[in-house]
Parts: C-alpha cells; sequence; structure tokens
C-alpha cells in the first residue's frame, strides 16, 4: 500500500471510530486526487498498454525513480539472490516487481493492508501475502530473509509504529542479510522544505531522527553500508542500506 493510501485509511479509521457510536459509518469515495484505488489503476494501466508500476510512475510523474532505488540497491549487494524476502506495504508492486526479478527468491513475504492491492501482487507475481497487523512481520521466522525492503512507508508511520517495525526487521533479517528503507531524516528538512509541504493540504510526513536511527541498528548489530537521496512526493527522501552482522559459519544471503 503507498503512504497515499495509508494516508486515507488511517484517517478513515479515526473518523469511523467516533461515527460507530452513533451506529453510522463513512464509506470511502472512490474518486480522491490522493487515493490510488485497485480495481480502477489496474483497468486504467491496462487500457493505457502499461503495466500498473509503470502506469503509477506515470501518473505520478516519477518516471525512473524506481529504477534509480533499484540501481542503488543493486550497488551495495542488496539485491544477491537470497532464498527468502519480506517486504512492508509494497501496494501497487513498483518496488516488488524489479525486486523480485533481481533477487530471484524462493519466498517473497508481503505485508499488505489493502486487501485488493494484496490480491493483485498474488495474482501477477509469485509472493506469499503474510498476515498484516500494521507494526509486526509475524509470519516471517527468525533470521530467515536475506532481504528486508520498505518503500515509501516510514515517511508517514508513526515512530513508535516505526521503531516496532525495525526491531521486527532485524528479527526476520539473516545474518549477512539486508535491511532497505526511506525515511524523512529530521536532520535534512529545512525551513523551506517546511513551508512547501505547508502549501499542500496533505499533513503525512512524519520527520525521524537519521542518527537514532543508525544507533538503533548499531545496537542490533546492523551497520550501513550505503545511503542515497531519493524523490518522494513533493520532498527527499532518505534511504540507508543497512547489513546485519554476519556470524562465523553463517550464510550471508539468508540461504
Amino acid at each position: 500500500m503507498s503512504w497515499r493510501q495509508r494516508v486515507n485509511l488511517r484517517i478513515g479509521e479515526a473518523i469511523n471510530a467516533v461515527l460507530r457510536r452513533a451506529g453510522y459509518i463513512l464509506a470511502p469515495l472512490k474518486r480522491r486526487a490522493e487515493y490510488i484505488d485497485a480495481a480502477e489503476t489496474i483497468t486504467a494501466a491496462a487500457a493505457a498498454g502499461l503495466s500498473v508500476p509503470d502506469y503509477v510512475a506515470r501518473l505520478w510523474k516519477e518516471e525512473g525513480v524506481t529504477e534509480q532505488v533499484l540501481a542503488e540497491m543493486e550497488k551495495a549487494g542488496a539485491l544477491a539472490h537470497c532464498a527468502r524476502t519480506a517486504e512492508i506495504g509494497p501496494g501497487t508492486g513498483r518496488y516488488l516487481a524489479g525486486t523480485h526479478t533481481r533477487v530471484r527468491p524462493d519466498q517473497y513475504d508481503v505485508y499488505e493492508l489493502d486487501d485488493a492491492w494484496a490480491e493483485h501482487l498474488a495474482a501477477t507475481y509469485p509472493t506469499t501475502r503474510q498476515p498484516t497487523d500494521g507494526e509486526t512481520l509475524s509470519g516471517t521466522p527468525d533470521s530467515s530473509c536475506g532481504l528486508v525492503a520498505a518503500h515509501n512507508v516510514f515517511v508517514y508511520l508513526k515512530p513508535l509504529v516505526a521503531f516496532r517495525y525495525f526491531l521486527e526487521m532485524v528479527r526476520v533479517c539473516a545474518p549477512g542479510g539486508y535491511i532497505v528503507f526511506d525515511f524523512f531524516p529530521d536532520e535534512a528538512v529545512t525551513e523551506e522544505i517546511l513551508l512547501e509541504w505547508l502549501a499542500f493540504p496533505e499533513r503525512y510526513q512524519v520527520l525521524l531522527s537519521r542518527q537514532r536511527v543508525l544507533e538503533f541498528f548499531a545496537r542490533r548489530g546492523c551497520h550501513p553500508v550505503h545511503s542515497f537521496d531519493n524523490r518522494c512526493y513533493r520532498g527527499t527522501a532518505h534511504y540507508i542500506v543497512f547489513r546485519r552482522d554476519p556470524v562465523d559459519g553463517a550464510s550471508t544471503t539468508g540461504n
């Protein structure tokens, strides 16, 4: 699920929590600038003769962004073949498609809240949808994944939820495996950026301290091997590629 979908989902849940007390429920509107409906998007992509990832990239004017991120991940060694991979919030599959092609895992665990998108991913790619509670990777065993990734997810999640996921990413990452994600680092957000964000109605952006993120992972045996910035809807997100420390005799790819 993209951050746009999640923002609308969270808002809808909050409103419905209040309305239910009075015996009402708010039905989602189909046509919103920020909401990407699975059925409508898949139909539109087919009509345009494009894959869903390519169609969404064109719709959001982000052509080439996915390829740039995957190229940086490959440069860091994070896209080597491994037995198992996990992705949080793959949504439309923009990053899943390229990751699966390069990594060729035996199992690709997907944690996606949106049922329609999860069903589309399962029908399009050889993925395994795991039970998704919004903060854990409960369906994935300890130390089983050579790659654990999330794209455009931690730019909007509450900090405590993000760090809960970080714990889970470390737990399921195999020794020598990679953890990849992006976020908005507090240290890099200038007043100019803040004013640009304030010029628009969305208030999804969450800032995390880059230093705190680095220290959090370092205490758990994960160290950065690469980092880069990437465009993320009216802003620039910061990616960090962590590698979990190998242990003597352990596989470095989660096999």
